[in-house]
This record gives C-alpha cells, sequence and structure tokens, in this order.
C-alpha cells in the first residue's frame, strides 16, 4: 500500500512537471498518462527500493525545472538535495550529481558570463550534497578504510556486464561469457599467489573491476559498442508486463540463460522456448512499447523544433539524464532499468498526442470551412 501511494504522488509529480514545461492540459494527460504506466504499476506491486528512487529522483527534477525556468536558487539546492537523498537509496544517479550541477552552473556562466556568481552557488550545492552522501562514505571508510560510495560496481561489471558484452556482440553465449570472467578472475588470483579474493569487499571490488577491465580491452571498444546499443534499443523497448510476477511464473525459459552467440540467435532460442500465453502478452508489451517509444521520438523531435514552446536548455537536460543512464545500464537489460527515465518520456509522450491531436482539431476545422463553402456555393 506504501509503495502505491508513492508511486500516485510520483505520477502527480510528472503531471506537474509537465504543467511547469508546457501547460496545465498537457500535464493533466501526463499525470493520467503515468497512472496507467504499467512499468511504475509493476514495479510499485514490489518490494524494491525503485519506487521510493523515482518519487525521490522526480521531485529533484521538477524543482531543477523550476530552476532552469526561474533562476531562484532555492530550486537549485533543494532539486540537488532530493536528487542526492534519491541516490541513498539507488547509487544508479551518483555519478548524475556532478554531471547535473556542472551543466546547471554552466547554464549560469552563459546567460552573463561572470564567474563570480558560481562560487556562492557551488560551495552551497557541495555543501549540500556532501551533508547527505559524506556520512556513508565515512562510514565505508571507518569500516574497510575506502572512499567508494558503494561495494558491489566489481561484482556488477565482472559478473553481469562481462558476460552480457560478451553475448551481445556475437562471441559466444552468456553463460560462455560467465565462464571466461571467472576464468580469468581465477587466474589473475594465481598470478599474484592468492586463493581467494580479499575479505574486505570493497577491495574485492576494485580486483574485479580491473579484471573486467582487462577482458573489455580484449573485446575492443567495437564489440562493447555493439552491446551498448543493444542493451539500450532492448530496454527502451522491453515489455513491462514481462517483469510481472504473474507472467514471470508463465513458462518462458530465462533470458540471460538462454543459449545463443548473438541477440539474433537468443532472441529465437527464448521464443521457441516460451509458452504460447506468455509470447502473446510479450508481443503484444513490445508492440506497445514500440508504439510509445515512437510517440516519445516525435515528442522529443517537437520540442527541438518548437524552441518557443519548449526550453531547450531542459531539453538538453532530458537528454542528459536519458542517455545517462542508458550508458550506465549498457547490456544489462530489463524494463526496470527503463523506469528512472518514464517520468521525462512521459512528458515527450503527452507533448507528441497533444501535439498530433491539435493538429487533427485543425484539419476538422478546416475540413468544415471547406464544407461550408461548398455549400453556399451550391
Amino acid at each position: 500500500m506504501l509503495q502505491a501511494l508513492i508511486d500516485s504522488f510520483t505520477c502527480v509529480l510528472i503531471g506537474f512537471l509537465s504543467v511547469k514545461i508546457l501547460q496545465k492540459n498537457i500535464g493533466v494527460f501526463a499525470g493520467i498518462l503515468s497512472a496507467f504506466n504499467l512499468n511504475m504499476i509493476v514495479l510499485s506491486s514490489m518490494a524494491l527500493t525503485e519506487t521510493s528512487f523515482l518519487f525521490l529522483f522526480t521531485l529533484s527534477n521538477l524543482l531543477l525545472v523550476h530552476y532552469i525556468l526561474e533562476k531562484k536558487s532555492k530550486y537549485l539546492y533543494a532539486g540537488l538535495a532530493f536528487l542526492a537523498l534519491s541516490t541513498m537509496v539507488r547509487s544508479a544517479s551518483y555519478y548524475l550529481l556532478p554531471l547535473t550541477l556542472f551543466y546547471l552552473l554552466l547554464l549560469v556562466f552563459l546567460r552573463d558570463y561572470k564567474f563570480f556568481k558560481l562560487m556562492p552557488l557551488f560551495a552551497v550545492s557541495t555543501t549540500i550534497i556532501g551533508i547527505i552522501l559524506l556520512p556513508q562514505h565515512l562510514h565505508n571508510w571507518d569500516e574497510n578504510r575506502s572512499t567508494d560510495f558503494v561495494s558491489q560496481k566489481g561484482t556488477h561489471i565482472l559478473g553481469w556486464v562481462v558476460p552480457a558484452v560478451y553475448q551481445y556482440s556475437g562471441m559466444g553465449s552468456y553463460d560462455d561469457g560467465q565462464k571466461l570472467a571467472h576464468s580469468r578472475l581465477e587466474g589473475e588470483l594465481k598470478k599474484e599467489g592468492l586463493i581467494s579474493l580479499p575479505n574486505d569487499p570493497f577491495e574485492a571490488s576494485r580486483y574485479k573491476v580491473r579484471v573486467a577491465y582487462s577482458i573489455f580491452e580484449d573485446f575492443g571498444y567495437f564489440n562493447i559498442l555493439k552491446s551498448w546499443t543493444v542493451g539500450a534499443l532492448i530496454n527502451m523497448l522491453a515489455p513491462s508486463a514481462a517483469f510481472s510476477p504473474a507472467v514471470r511464473a508463465m513458462e518462458h525459459p530465462s533470458f540471460y540463460a538462454t543459449q545463443g552467440s548473438g541477440i539474433v540467435e537468443k532472441l529465437w532460442f527464448y521464443i521457441t522456448g516460451s509458452g504460447s500465453l506468455y509470447l502473446l502478452i510479450l508481443s503484444v508489451g513490445t508492440i506497445t512499447s514500440l508504439i510509445f517509444f515512437l510517440i516519445f521520438l516525435l515528442g522529443w523531435y517537437l520540442a527541438l523544433r518548437n524552441k518557443e514552446k519548449f526550453q531547450q536548455s531542459i531539453l538538453i537536460f532530458f537528454t542528459m539524464q536519458i542517455a545517462y543512464f542508458l550508458l550506465i545500464t549498457g547490456p544489462i537489460i530489463g524494463s526496470k532499468y527503463r523506469l528512472p527515465i518514464e517520468p521525462i518520456m512521459t512528458v515527450f509522450i503527452a507533448y507528441a498526442i497533444s501535439y498530433i491531436l491539435d493538429k487533427r482539431k485543425i484539419n476538422l476545422s478546416l475540413f468544415r470551412n471547406q464544407n461550408l463553402i461548398v455549400r453556399n456555393k451550391l
């Protein structure tokens, strides 16, 4: 119930975000759209941190959009504070904090080219972020003498990203990629005369990261880029229903465990190994995701063209966030990894649909006028 309540508040925030950027009727429409967002509904029904993160992240975006439009520093400080709080819930936004601060300070500088205006904004902003994040860093230092924020980076990169790159680049199956990562890790340990990884989780994480980067060097930039592109495309089109516990209980193989040396072969084996009802839900969900993705692209394009209605600094800000989350997610796939950008996508989708409806009204009015002219002539 609490998750559902938080999700409802997020829908309201998405509506306010659209109102602030565009206009009231589009904001109401965006709020309604988000209330029917299956990705948000499914994840809010599960005991995960995604729903709380999305609420804090969306609130941060609303405040930062206020700052971009109204140039009041209180919105900057509050927006960065909630962005830092969202990072405490999920560390995915950790590197977005300095990127966001840099972008917003750059906007201030480009307005009047005065460095002295940046100093108080930078000082207060970094202090606020430090107050929220520093306790976690100090805790990690006291416990493990590490300045890192989390200790899961190594497991994520070596255990998940390396096998995914191995498969999506066409070098072999995901299972083979896992075996490669494991054998390379064992080989590096033997070289250094170690039997196992260090007990310190942060030291072990750094060790895994070092091994993973050495594997990436062997893969080459093209294969890494290819797998990241495939991962981004799948994440944008992944049907939200597939993550639902009821759908996941249906007959189908694990996508990661499915054999295949490339994405096409992997998809083929996945489809042929799934039950008919699961495939039906998957097909409908994928087609629906594709339609909304295309509408989102249209909305983004319209925002790019209509500089008077959609401020370009906000467009760049949102595009930066979309690129950031697609980049850090990489080849790790699943509809839940799209969740942080769902509110942004909803704004663009609502904008595109309202534009289409407005054009349709204009065309209908022209059609009526033409009919009246013909009738008068007769």
